[in-house]
């Protein structure tokens, strides 16, 4: 244990040194949470580290050296919040199917069904753009199965189930799904919070889906 203790300390140590001034607190903060055992204020701080564009290159390392070490020990759906953020970062998608599926598999608990749905809705979306439809449907339903057990969850992880599922019905062509999912998606973030790119591919793709569809405004 000490060996690994060391192991940590001397990562934070140089991970601080060479990130850039106005984020060096971030680390001297993170070992002090860490040695106190203060894992509600060290997640806290995490997840707003991975927010911050400067600190992208250091998000894998990170949770690599630092965070996979208490994981068990911190509420699991930041947990796999921050993981998602580290995965954002692999330049390969191979790669990335690989690190979102072993962090899936580690929030697959009982007490922790809404990290994984978050986790496994992200597995989904990767197999979609690695062209494997069959089994990014099979991760949807089975998401799908497992919100309709709960009486309520956190609003990032429905968000994140329509997004992935209106991906899914946009590239299968099922035009009133995907309107449909797209609606339940927006319903659960804030319009502001997207980017304007963002936002005008959705609006463009719900203009051309409500056009194309029998369904819809027929």
């Amino acid at each position: 244990m000490s060996s690994t203790n060391d192991a940590i300390g001397d990562f934070l140590s140089q991970a601080r040194d060479n990130a850039p001034d106005d984020l060096q607190h971030y680390f001297l903060s993170f070992e002090d949470y860490w040695e106190r055992k203060l894992w509600h204020e060290l997640t806290d701080l995490l997840v707003k580290f991975y927010q911050e564009p400067q600190g992208a290159s250091i998000r894998i390392p990170l949770y690599e050296n630092f965070v996979k070490s208490f994981g068990d020990r911190i509420n699991q759906l930041k947990l796999a919040q921050i993981g998602l953020s580290a995965a954002g970062q692999w330049k390969d998608d191979n790669e990335r199917l690989t690190f979102l599926s072993t962090l899936a598999s580690r929030v697959d608990k009982p007490a922790s069904q809404d990290a994984y749905v978050f986790a496994l809705t992200a597995v989904a979306s990767v197999r979609l753009r690695l062209g494997q439809k069959d089994q990014s449907r099979k991760d949807l339903d089975k998401c799908e199965a497992i919100l309709d057990t709960f009486d309520s969850v956190e609003t990032m992880v429905h968000a994140s189930f329509y997004r992935v599922g209106a991906d899914y019905y946009q590239q299968s062509n099922s035009f009133a799904d995907y309107y449909r999912t797209t609606l339940l998606y927006l319903a659960c973030v804030e319009l502001e919070e997207l980017q304007e790119r963002e936002r005008q591919r959705l609006a463009y793709d719900l203009s051309i889906a409500a056009l194309v569809s029998d369904s819809i405004y027929n």
